[in-house]
């Protein structure tokens, strides 16, 4: 019968009396898939799903199909996996504030329990941590009993019981912990303390704090990042025991962070005021390596009531490099209100930044599209240029979507516009720094990627080869779109030579998948002599590694790559050519051909010293690394 499970040592009479009430009684209220699920095998609980049971329902207990499958000696697992797949919570509470895990511990089910925690993605996964974070000493013990080997154990960031237990427990269980053997200086990954989590507990922090002080953990102690526990408790708004901790020797200035710089930030202002009482020139004297004030930090992250706090205390709302208006673009929680406020107070939304930018630019930047919208309610002006770029232009150089398809519906006129000198249009700027999304949307609203810029006439296959994150995606697109794979701009030259000059193997890659002409030439000249004319090592190896019949191919005035090589005196570039050349076959007498390659009439100075480099190494000296 159900109820020789209650012969278990994990719990008093009262309790089993109560347990009994929630999962046996009439009373109880338990649907038959709860049963199912206490009694009998998933196979059953799939049945009376499918005959209309209902997964989600609870009893007036806040008991769940899974407390009930927590019960299940043999299928508990197995039960709670389908169902949590389902979207059932495994840590959903009763009445009395227990999950299904605690159900499986009073009967004495550790492993199944241990398996139950696991089911979760994230959280603990320590049952003992588990129960020590609910502050349930007695089952922690329970636990311990059963595997002391969780006692030790550290979670993924480092931070043993005693940590959870300084987060979220009491005194006892704390003392407890430290009595069966755990370090209170133990620090986590972050190197976290007792006291960084202990000033994080609202309950029981006040009692931990003193606690952990009397037992030499530093109440000054960093993180990596520098935040101390005055931090935490700053962050956490426990002002009593911010309190305790100064009265415990702990620093307002410890820390190389500015605390009350922490606090605005954090938008956590009685801790503000707090440290302010202290210390009032924390925050007047507070200027960063660009001018900001404390009030620019506050635009940015804090909500009206600290940015009006921080005025009245006398912060200034201007630096030499900008006003906070240019930060309330990055505030998206508040910056819709701190808008209208620092208008009202006499900012100019207009004004410009020591970059140019205006402070709606920055709100585009940032992708706060609520925020450019207050400000353009409020005057701010959309036609203005950054750096000879409108804001559109400027966006698409950003490759900002969000912020460039905001502007066009506030003005489908200037993505329009011609850029000067070059002549250059939209698209021509997306291809050099753009994405295929932008391309694409350019497109659908009227570009065509066919468009040459008149000055240089260079298409945007040329343009592509300028981008290093994007453009190797963007060739087969331009030339599905109808762009020539070689069109040649004002000075001969191919996308294929830009992509060369430019060192993006990746374009020229693209470029030569997507038909680009490995035999162009620019009078006369091959690509690897184009290459050794500009000096470009790098881009003479791709194509060498590719053509290497380009090595002894006759350009201008028929002279070879080799030629070229030797008359710029490049002994190190000439040995690779030669090396290349035998290793591909293409080149069957080094020494000879190095012979051959300058004519009688060069400099004499460069023919005696080169050919006297060659005379040292010989055949072997050629062609070695």
């Amino acid at each position: 019968m159900f109820h020789d499970r209650w012969d278990s040592p994990f719990m008093a009479l009262a309790d089993i009396d109560r347990f009994m009430q929630k999962t046996m009684s009439e009373k109880a209220g338990a649907t038959w898939l709860m049963l199912a699920a206490r009694d009998r095998d998933l196979r059953s609980c799939l049945e009376l799903v499918e005959k209309g049971g209902d997964a989600k329902a609870t009893t007036h207990y806040g008991v769940t199909l899974l407390h009930f499958a927590a019960l299940n000696k043999r299928h508990a697992v197995n039960i709670t996996s389908h169902f949590v797949g389902q979207g059932l919570d495994l840590l959903k509470k009763d009445v009395d504030g227990e999950s299904p895990i605690y159900y499986a511990v009073r009967l004495g089910l550790f492993e199944a329990a241990e398996k139950l925690l696991a089911l979760r993605s994230t959280g603990i996964k320590n049952l003992l941590h588990y129960f020590v974070a609910e502050d349930k000493l007695e089952i922690v013990k329970r636990v311990h009993s059963w595997n002391k080997k969780l006692f030790e154990a550290v979670d993924p960031e480092g931070k043993n019981a005693l940590h959870f237990a300084a987060l979220c427990a009491d005194l006892r269980m704390c003392q407890w912990l430290i009595e069966k053997g755990l370090d209170p200086k133990s620090l986590s990954v972050e190197k976290m303390s007792v006291l960084h989590h202990a000033v994080l507990n609202s309950r029981h922090g006040k009692e931990l704090v003193p606690f952990f002080a009397s037992l030499n953990v530093d109440v000054n102690g960093e993180m990596e990042k520098g935040e101390t526990p005055l931090h935490g408790a700053l962050f956490a708004e426990n002002l009593d025991v911010a309190r305790t901790l100064l009265r415990l020797g702990a620093k307002l200035n410890k820390s190389k962070n500015n605390i009350l710089i922490f606090c605005v930030m954090a938008n956590k202002l009685k801790s503000a005021q707090f440290v302010h009482r202290r210390s009032n020139s924390l925050v007047k004297n507070y200027v960063d390596s660009k001018g900001q004030t404390a009030l620019h930090v506050a635009a940015a992250c804090a909500d009206e009531k600290m940015c009006a706090w921080l005025v009245r205390v006398g912060v200034g709302a201007e630096s030499p490099e900008s006003t906070v208006l240019h930060k309330v673009g990055y505030n998206t929680n508040h910056g819709t209100k701190l808008t209208p406020f620092f208008v009202n107070m006499g900012l100019d939304l207009n004004e410009r930044d020591e970059s140019g930018k205006t402070p709606i630019v920055h709100a585009l930047r940032a992708g706060n599209l609520a925020v450019a919208e207050t400000m353009l309610g409020l005057g701010a002006d959309l036609e203005i240029k950054v750096g000879g770029f409108n804001l559109v232009h400027l966006f698409l150089i950003c490759n900002n979507m969000k912020a460039v398809r905001y502007l066009h519906r506030k003005n489908k006129s200037m993505v329009q516009e011609i850029l000067s000198p070059q002549r250059t249009n939209a698209m021509h700027l997306v291809a050099t720094f753009g994405d295929l999304a932008m391309c694409s949307w350019l497109c659908k609203i009227g570009f065509d990627a066919r468009d040459i810029a008149s000055h240089f006439r260079n298409s945007v296959l040329h343009f592509a080869t300028l981008n290093r994150q994007f453009g190797k995606l963007l060739v087969p697109f331009f030339v599905y779109k109808g762009v020539d794979v070689n069109q040649r701009n004002a000075i001969s030259m191919t996308p294929l030579h830009f992509a060369l000059q430019k060192e993006n193997f990746e374009v020229a890659e693209a470029l030569l998948k997507s038909g680009a002409d490995s035999k162009v030439k620019i009078e006369r000249d091959n690509l690897l002599i184009f290459c050794i004319r500009k000096k470009l090592r790098r881009s003479a190896e791709f194509v060498v590694e590719k053509f290497a019949e380009q090595i002894l191919e006759a350009g201008a005035e028929g002279q070879t790559a080799l030629h070229v090589a030797a008359r710029l005196a490049d002994l190190e570039f000439f040995r690779f050519l030669i090396r290349e050349g035998k290793k591909k076959g293409v080149v069957n007498n080094p020494m000879l051909a190095a012979l051959m390659c300058l004519p009688p009439n060069s400099e004499k100075v460069i023919r005696n010293n080169f050919f006297s480099s060659l005379g040292e190494m010989g055949e072997k000296g050629l062609t070695s690394p």
